[in-house]
C-alpha cells in the first residue's frame, strides 16, 4: 500500500485524520507471557495522556501463542488492529509497513518486546508541533532542510553533546512529513493477515 492508497482508503471510509492523533506500533515475537501485561500499560497511559488513538499490534513470526493472545485483546479493545507476520522482519520494515496502515497524524513505535516508557513518550510528544518535524527520538529531532523539504537534517536536542547514547527504543514520526521515497522504496512484504482493516475507531483510554 503506497500513500496514495492510504489516503484512497481514508477517503473511502470518509475518515479524516484527526489533529494530534496517534499510532502506536508494539512489535512483539514469542511474548506470550508479558504482551497483555504490556498493552494494559499502553492504554493506562494513553488514558493519563487523553489522546486519541490506535494501537497497531505486531507479531513478527512467534512460534508460540502470541498470535491467539493478539487476537483476545483486539476482539476485547476496538483502537487494536493486528498485522501478522509469517517470517521475521526487521524492525525497519515493521515500521514501514504501520506508516502504510496508519490513519492518524503521529505514530510511536516501540521497540520489539518492550512496552511505551513513559518518560521517553512524554518529552516526544511534547516535540510534535516543532516546526518542520518530520521524526524525533529520544535524543534527537529529525527536520526537513530548509533548503530541500525532502532532504533530512538530524538536529541535536539540548544536551546532546553528553556520550552518544544506544539506539533509541521509541521514535515519533509525522506520518505525512516522512521522505516519500522512505515509503515508496519500502519491499514488498509476506504478511498472513491484516485484521480490523475497518477505518480505526480511535478512542481515549
Amino acid at each position: 500500500m503506497r500513500c496514495s492508497d492510504r489516503m484512497s482508503r481514508l477517503m473511502d471510509g470518509k475518515k479524516q485524520i484527526e489533529a494530534d492523533s496517534l499510532s502506536i506500533v508494539l512489535p512483539v515475537c514469542n511474548a506470550r507471557d508479558s504482551v497483555r501485561r504490556d498493552v494494559l500499560r499502553i492504554f493506562e497511559l494513553m488514558g493519563q495522556e487523553s489522546v486519541p488513538f490506535e494501537l497497531i499490534l505486531v507479531d513478527n513470526a512467534s512460534t508460540d501463542s502470541t498470535v491467539e493472545e493478539l487476537h483476545d485483546l483486539a476482539q476485547t479493545y476496538p483502537q487494536i488492529r493486528l498485522v501478522l507476520f509469517v517470517k521475521p522482519v526487521s524492525e525497519d520494515k515493521i515500521a514501514r509497513r504501520a506508516m502504510e496502515l496508519a490513519v492518524t497524524e503521529f505514530l510511536v513505535v516501540c521497540e520489539q518486546n518492550r512496552s511505551l516508557p513513559l518518560d521517553e513518550f512524554q518529552r516526544l510528544w511534547q516535540l510534535r508541533h516543532e516546526p518542520g518535524l518530520v521524526a524525533a527520538r529520544c535524543h534527537s529531532i529529525l527536520r526537513a532542510a530548509s533548503s530541500s523539504p525532502k532532504c533530512l537534517a538530524e538536529v541535536p536536542s539540548a544536551g546532546s553533546g553528553r556520550r552518544p547514547r544506544p539506539p533509541a527504543c521509541l521514535e515519533l514520526m509525522r506520518v505525512d512529513s516522512v521522505h516519500e521515497s522512505w515509503r515508496s522504496s519500502s519491499s514488498r512484504l509476506e504478511v498472513s493477515q491484516e485484521v480490523y482493516r475497518r477505518p480505526v475507531r480511535l478512542g481515549r483510554a
